[in-house]
């Protein structure tokens, strides 16, 4: 039953059980078509019918808001999904601005990806004990998500990505695959670091006993670029913490672009008794001191200066410099032999004007210029200024890899 205008409107489904998919998916969106159409409410409860054991794809796509002719407001909603369900399928509440709560059956056993991207009402996503599976946790968007909860039977994730409102992930300590450590998810042995909520706290410290960062915990903030043309700041795709403690035991970091998203860290330290790295001034190296292969890309956010690579450092590992936006001028040192692949790559966010490139100064002691990876160049701003050595030789090869302008001055 509906009422016109502000009025709460329970929506109970009575489809038929003898549809062959038995999804929800057709029903409820010729009937909410025709809600949408012509009827605003404050309320909208949806009670799914017990015979569904399907939720397909953008089944509730655009819950946003009902209308009268031009007149639009927020419509809050709740759904209770019932026993009997077994999946979810992608994109299930994609753009739902009104759903304020999500309570999900305990018969579910598989939930795809981007089932609550843009719910910005959502507080939390609870992931029931009985689901096995979860393609992806992505909550882009859902700017009021605090916490995810993983129930007692998940066995894998496939990724995570979600945007800064989120603090904590939190796990049934029965799960036998996960195990979570102030707000942080790893592998049930604890050995692997999953996830690091992007607002968990400013001072982040893996635990010890952590041994592996990989390449999908990093890929947790890479940046969806469709998001910007939507209204979405870049920074609420980037965690906020400001410090990153690695402990004695984590020895193998998946390097490539590996702090390029934390545009607010400004310093790495390391546990002195780890045996692969250490740590100057908030930059990562290797325990040898011979390879920057870390770089804080929020350092020189809120305090401009040089950055000096210190002497004995004989490589920057490939993108390792990478999207360090706030970076206005670097110092090699006279040791420097190469500098990898891609290291100075930048997305170049041109929707947004805090994120661009601003490295217009640079300083090399070598006497022969270090060699370059592939695009170790790529996007440096045009008409700097390299500063070398008096007699040094092969700048003028730096010039010509990215250095687009830039003018070699001799006065070091």
């Amino acid at each position: 039953e509906m009422e016109m205008y502000d009025c709460s409107v329970r929506y109970d489904l009575k489809g038929d059980p003898e549809l062959p998919d038995k999804s929800f998916q057709s029903m409820f969106y010729e009937w909410y078509k025709d809600f949408r159409s012509g009827y605003k409410t404050k309320v909208l409860d949806v009670f799914i019918p017990s015979f569904v054991e399907s939720i397909g794809m953008c089944t509730f796509e655009g819950l946003e808001k009902s209308r009268v002719g031009d007149d639009y407001s927020n419509t809050e909603s709740q759904f209770l999904i019932p026993y009997g369900v077994k999946e979810i399928d992608d994109y299930a509440w994609e753009g739902s601005c009104g759903l304020y709560e999500l309570n999900l059956a305990e018969s579910i056993r598989s939930i795809g990806s981007f089932v609550v991207k843009f719910c910005p009402n959502l507080k939390e996503f609870v992931i029931p004990d009985s689901c096995e599976t979860i393609k992806g946790i992505v909550v882009i968007g859902s700017t009021k998500l605090k916490r995810i909860h993983i129930g007692k039977s998940l066995k894998s994730i496939e990724w995570i990505f979600y945007t800064d409102c989120v603090r904590e992930i939190t796990c049934d300590p029965d799960n036998q695959y996960f195990m979570t450590q102030e707000g942080i998810l790893y592998d049930k042995s604890g050995e692997t670091i999953l996830s690091i909520p992007p607002s968990v706290s400013q001072d982040v410290v893996i635990r010890e006993g952590c041994v592996h960062m990989n390449k999908d915990m990093l890929d947790s903030w890479q940046y969806p670029k469709d998001t910007v043309s939507q209204g979405t700041h870049i920074d609420a795709f980037f965690p906020h913490f400001r410090t990153l403690s690695i402990p004695s035991t984590l020895v193998d970091i998946t390097l490539d672009y590996a702090f390029h998203c934390m545009t607010e860290l400004e310093s790495i330290s390391v546990h002195p008794d780890n045996p692969n790295f250490t740590s100057r001034d908030g930059l990562l190296y290797t325990k040898s001191m011979d390879t920057l292969v870390g770089y804080p890309t929020g350092k020189r956010r809120y305090n401009p200066g040089i950055e000096v690579i210190p002497e004995g450092v004989k490589t920057i590992a490939p993108t390792v410099l990478a999207d360090t936006y706030w970076l206005e001028s670097i110092s090699f040192p006279s040791t420097l032999e190469s500098i990898g692949k891609w290291a100075f790559e930048f997305y170049g966010f041109v929707e947004d004007t805090d994120y661009i490139p601003r490295l217009n100064t640079i300083y090399s002691y070598a006497m022969t210029a270090p060699t370059l990876g592939e695009d170790a160049f790529v996007s440096i701003p045009a008409n700097g200024t390299l500063h070398i050595k008096a007699g040094a030789t092969g700048y003028n090869a730096w010039l010509n890899a990215g250095l687009t302008g830039w003018t070699i001055v001799e006065d070091l």
